[in-house]
């Protein structure tokens, strides 16, 4: 956790992989160590995967899509929360897989999602792109697994 917190791992170009339950804190630990990459000097850009998509979707359609990707493949961090959470098109999984080639090794991707990534294969369902993503953001990647009851859940016993 300490190296996630200096944000060395971005000067690396490492990736970050959270997954877990509904209410885990996949999210507020997504949005806090990019919190602290930008205290750390790093611009951060943040994502849901669904919302994200729809954006590309109206990029493709206005011509502008060219530009997003470019965008997109900037930030020395990126965050893309929701992972597995929208059903993917055709379209949606060639915009992942154009997303994460885009960023190589050259930037560090946090992708947090209910799916442990060793499902991603069966979500993304086109083994061809699932290999690709999979073996440009995971293995360069640390990963965690979060467990335990929802936070929500918890916090609403408390109320």
């Amino acid at each position: 956790m300490g190296e996630l917190l200096s944000s060395s791992w971005i000067d690396r170009h490492l990736n970050l992989v959270i997954s877990g339950s509904t209410g885990t804190g996949k999210t507020w630990l997504a949005c806090a160590i990019g919190v602290q990459a930008i205290r750390n000097g790093f611009p951060v850009s943040y994502h849901r995967v669904g919302t994200l998509l729809e954006d590309m979707q109206l990029a493709h359609i206005d011509g502008s899509i060219v530009k997003m990707r470019n965008s997109l493949s900037k930030p020395p961090l990126l965050i893309l929360d929701d992972f597995g959470a929208s059903t993917l098109n055709d379209r949606n999984k060639q915009d992942l897989f154009d997303i994460v080639e885009a960023r190589g090794e050259r930037a560090s991707t946090i992708i947090a999602g209910q799916l442990h990534w060793e499902e991603w294969h069966s979500y993304l369902g086109a083994p061809h792109l699932a290999d690709a993503i999979v073996d440009r953001v995971v293995h360069r990647a640390h990963k965690l697994d979060l467990r335990g009851e929802s936070l929500r859940q918890v916090l609403g016993r408390d109320a």
